[in-house]
């Protein structure tokens, strides 16, 4: 439905049923856009005074938690941002020496990124922690249905953009 069809014809006093319920899921829609950046806005006030950005503390996360070892390339592909910027965070991280490049001996031209010693000591401080204990408190359905919802957003935008 066209949105502003739909505010045009609300403020013309012409409220038919559908118009109505397109301004209210909008406003829902933006309010809950609203509580994810509150929820961000948290996360980023837990960072007890290290100067890392949010996406290099999810990429030290996912290079530590990473069942196999993982390429910049896979960071980029797995959390949907350019090579570049996956390179230059990773830079930062290795500057840091959180991080550190290995090449597997079974194939040399792989480039794989490990966390150093440095960064798993840093991870213990890890912000995201104090929010996850947060996430604790949902009970199942809340939480089932936040990475339901989550999840669905992050698809939904894969399949509109991709």
């Amino acid at each position: 439905m066209d949105v502003a069809r739909t505010e045009r014809t609300i403020r013309n006093g012409v409220h038919t049923k559908a118009s109505t319920r397109a301004v209210r899921d909008r406003r829902a829609a933006l309010a809950a856009v609203d509580l994810m950046e509150v929820a961000a806005r948290l996360l980023a006030q837990k960072s007890d005074g290290t100067d890392l950005t949010s996406t290099q503390w999810l990429a030290l996360r996912f290079f530590a938690d990473a069942s196999a070892r993982n390429t910049i390339g896979e960071f980029a592909e797995f959390f949907r941002v350019s090579p570049s910027s996956a390179s230059q965070t990773i830079s930062r991280l290795r500057q840091r020496d959180l991080v550190a490049y290995e090449r597997p001996p079974e194939d040399r031209r792989r480039c794989e990124v490990v966390v150093t010693d440095a960064g798993r000591k840093l991870l213990k401080s890890d912000p995201a922690a104090s929010v996850a204990e947060l996430l604790l408190t949902l009970d199942r359905d809340q939480f089932d249905g936040l990475v339901a919802g989550l999840t669905a957003l992050i698809v939904t935008d894969s399949e509109m953009f991709d």
